[in-house]
């Protein structure tokens, strides 16, 4: 039996995008996306460096060829910000994107 969870879940992500759109920029391409923003003040303490958390982003994965990493560049909503950290989700349909700003 084939699973077909992951396409699923892209066409669902899709439609998601659809209906609440938005994109961020990384690496000079934009992305559609659902940006969930995080509570103002989250701040988390990564390896010695303070990083408020703006927003999740959720985002298809097979729209990428190189997938985002942590520290990488992003524009969201007109701010440049940084990916904290890169979570894959089931069978790789998806990207889920914690993005902030490193305040040192």
């Amino acid at each position: 039996m084939t699973n077909t969870l992951g396409i699923d879940f892209d066409a669902d992500l899709a439609e998601m995008v659809a209906d609440m759109p938005a994109a961020f920029t990384w690496s000079s391409a934009s992305y559609a996306c659902v940006v969930s923003v995080v509570s103002s003040g989250t701040i988390v303490d990564m390896g010695g460096y303070k990083v408020q958390v703006t927003a999740q982003v959720l985002v298809r994965a097979s729209l990428f060829t190189t997938n985002p990493a942590s520290g990488d560049p992003v524009t969201l909503k007109g701010q440049s910000l940084r990916i904290v950290r890169v979570d894959e989700g089931h069978d790789d349909a998806m990207l889920l994107l914690t993005i902030g700003e490193v305040t040192a």
